[in-house]
């Protein structure tokens, strides 16, 4: 499964900032709730020379981001392949169903995914870099195009598997399908928008890179 989309990340110091943001999106445009919130739980991968991470750094255009996610209520991983090509995102998913019993931590779920033909078939020989939870919601406008609010977001080493590090910040995003962005189908919010990867500040608040 995949999908096309353009992304406009907004970037707030906390939860309580972002949550009155969306509060007068809600009022000021036909934005409404869908789906109930969730803890999402997302393991990022990549080469040995973190060759996904740096082209991120450096701005590549066109650039890969390579992830498994799982979400607490339910024993499905999720493999995503996010292909970026100029200001057009691919998302690719493929679903694996997990043989463990109990619930998805990050232990089993990586696990399962290493038994899986996506991680043994892998060109690249991909690595576990990071390991990321945080809230969502979700909402969606007239045009189809979604928003989510990700909030008390933390940051995992995944070799020193001990103490999350805590970002303060949180995030809104809207998630422009492809042609409704072409057809100018999106809101203009009056909100600045900017680049952000919470693989890449991750790494950078676990002491893995530099990043300004």
């Amino acid at each position: 499964m995949s999908m096309n989309r353009v992304e406009r990340k907004f970037v707030f110091e906390n939860g309580f900032k972002s949550k009155n943001v969306i509060q007068s999106l809600q009022k000021n445009f036909s934005i409404k709730k869908i789906f109930n919130p969730r803890g999402i739980n997302t393991i990022y991968f990549d080469t040995n020379k973190l060759d996904y991470l740096y082209d991120n750094l450096s701005g590549i255009k066109n650039r890969v981001k390579s992830r498994i996610r799982f979400y607490n209520e339910n024993d499905q991983i999720i493999y995503e392949e996010k292909i970026k090509k100029n200001e057009i995102g691919l998302k690719r998913k493929d679903f694996i169903i997990s043989e463990c019993k109990k619930t998805l931590n990050y232990e089993n779920a990586l696990k399962n995914f290493k038994k899986s033909s996506i991680y043994i078939n892998s060109k690249y020989f991909l690595k576990e870099t990071l390991f990321v939870k945080y809230n969502r919601e979700y909402f969606t406008d007239i045009f189809g195009n979604f928003i989510t609010h990700d909030t008390k977001i933390e940051f995992f080493d995944v070799k020193f598997f001990k103490k999350p590090v805590l970002y303060k910040k949180s995030i809104i995003e809207y998630k422009i399908n492809e042609k409704n962005f072409e057809r100018n189908l999106f809101y203009k919010f009056n909100i600045r928008y900017s680049r952000h990867s919470k693989y890449v500040v991750g790494m950078a608040l676990l002491n893995k890179t530099s990043y300004v």
